[in-house]
Parts: structure tokens; C-alpha cells; sequence
């Protein structure tokens, strides 16, 4: 081996430490935003009105709170790695053939989710300036009007909710067949705790399913009606489960799976392999 070669190889080992650590980093930003979205739901299903259980609801809770601005900085630095590593990611592919139709769609979903966490780390970075985010959906709202009015317009949004109930199907087969539990490693871990990291894992991306299912639902409605205002952010589609028949419950059942979702997000950070962290 040439030391040119032993070089390139010990920058790539070095480069992957790198994203991996970033990879940890955001995944546990992930699960807090997770966990305090859960709890804000709690609050809403209990009947408190003025939770907004969303992740710009959960930024801005966190502000209101003792050392809140400090504690926002950190999130804000979590989500912008969480940004840098879908980025990368959707950049690196994966390894070997990486142009077929398959890897194509999966670095379309990583830069998809660097676009959304940096759209969260600006609402941070707002919410630290004090001017506000807004009212909750109406970025949403706006940006679906947007679109309404291009040309294929009503097409592109129905796509794009579609797009998102895919995602949400996904998110609940992967907790039904528990094949998350590939992508970690728990050896170190006891039978009963290996057990508890799949109860987690199983509930949660069920209830992430669910969560990403109404919004999805509202936005193919918002296409095929013309009408943005049928767009709904996370916080107005929980809002609108509580106009259904036992929708308390129901909510408490979705907000208790999303703060088991953020749990097993911290897990996941722990545990994850390597090699999952790595490429897209």
C-alpha cells in the first residue's frame, strides 16, 4: 500500500468518525424535539389550547422556559448538524452502484429531510432573534397557495401529499415488522432491555406514522379542492383530531407514542451501527 493510499484511506476512516458523531448528535436533537412535541400534545389533549404541539411549537416552548435561550442554542446547533448530515448523506448516496432508481429516491428523502431541519434551525435562530414564528400553519398555508397557483399546480400538491402518506406508511411498517432493530446494534444490552428498545421503537414510529398520515391527508385534500386553507401543519391536524368521536383519547395515545418515539430516538443514537450513519 502507498502511503498516498494509507493517507486517502485514514482521511475517509477519519471523515466517517466525523459524520457518525454528527449522526449521533442529531439523532438525540431529534428525539428532544420528539419528546417535547409528545408532551405539548398531552397538554393539548388535557385541554390546555394554547399548546402548540408541532416542532416549532416545541422550539418555542423550550425558549419560554428557565435557561430556555440556552437551551435553544444547543437544539438550534443539533438541528443544523441534523441539517449538515441529511445533506451529506443525500450527497454520499450509497455505497457501490448509486444511480438507479431505488438509491436515486433515497437521496432525494435525505436532502428532503436537510431541507426541513433547516428550515427548523432558522426557526430557531428566529425565535432567538424574538421575531416570532407565526401562527401555526401558516408557512403551510402560504407555501401551498404558492404552489396552487403554478401551472399543475393542484397535481404537484396532491403528489406531495401523497408523497407524505407514503412516508407515513412506511413509518408504520417499519414499527409493525420492527425492522429498525436492523440498523442497531444491542448486544451490550440484557434481554429485557433489547425488549423495551423494540416496544419503544415499535410504538413510536407507528404514532410518527399516524402523525405524518394527517397531514398528508389534509394536503391530497388541499390539492384535489383547490383550497390551501385545507392544509394543515402537525399542531392544526392534532387540533383537528380532538373534533372526532373519543378525540382526547385518541390524541393521548398519539402524543404518548410520539414521546416514545423521542425516547427511542435517544436509544437509537446510542445503538445505531456505524455503517447505517454513514450513507443514505
Amino acid at each position: 500500500m502507498t502511503s498516498f493510499t494509507a493517507r486517502h484511506l485514514e482521511a475517509h476512516r477519519t471523515g466517517d468518525e466525523r459524520l457518525v458523531g454528527l449522526g449521533r448528535a442529531a439523532l438525540v436533537t431529534q428525539g428532544l424535539l420528539y419528546g417535547i412535541v409528545g408532551l405539548l400534545a398531552v397538554e393539548l389533549a388535557l385541554g390546555d389550547r394554547q399548546a402548540q404541539p408541532s416542532q416549532r411549537g416545541a422550539l418555542a416552548a423550550v425558549a419560554r422556559e428557565p435557561y430556555g435561550r440556552a437551551l435553544l442554542v444547543l437544539l438550534a446547533l443539533g438541528l443544523a448538524c441534523h441539517a449538515l448530515w441529511r445533506a451529506t448523506l443525500a450527497v454520499r448516496g450509497e455505497p457501490g452502484e448509486n444511480d438507479d432508481g431505488k438509491a436515486l429516491a433515497k437521496r432525494a428523502a435525505q436532502a428532503g429531510r436537510a431541507l426541513l431541519y433547516a428550515s427548523l434551525t432558522v426557526a430557531a435562530v428566529r425565535i432567538l432573534a424574538h421575531s416570532g414564528g407565526g401562527q401555526p400553519g401558516t408557512a403551510q398555508k402560504r407555501s401551498t397557495a404558492t404552489v396552487l397557483g403554478w401551472p399543475g399546480g393542484r397535481a404537484i400538491v396532491v403528489l406531495v401529499g401523497a408523497a407524505v402518506v407514503a412516508a407515513a406508511l412506511v413509518n408504520v411498517w417499519k414499527g409493525a415488522t420492527r425492522s429498525f432493530v436492523d440498523d442497531l446494534d444491542l448486544h451490550r444490552l440484557d434481554a429485557t432491555k433489547r425488549k423495551a428498545v423494540r416496544a419503544m421503537g415499535t410504538v413510536g414510529f407507528v404514532a410518527r406514522g399516524a402523525a405524518f398520515g394527517l397531514i398528508g391527508w389534509f394536503l391530497v385534500q388541499a390539492g384535489l379542492h383547490r383550497d390551501p386553507h385545507q392544509a394543515r401543519s402537525l399542531d392544526e391536524s392534532l387540533r383537528q383530531l380532538l373534533t372526532k368521536s373519543h378525540g382526547p383519547v385518541l390524541l393521548l395515545l398519539l402524543a404518548a407514542g410520539m414521546v416514545l418515539f423521542g425516547a427511542y430516538r435517544l436509544v437509537d443514537a446510542a445503538f445505531r451501527r456505524a455503517a447505517e450513519m454513514t450513507h443514505a
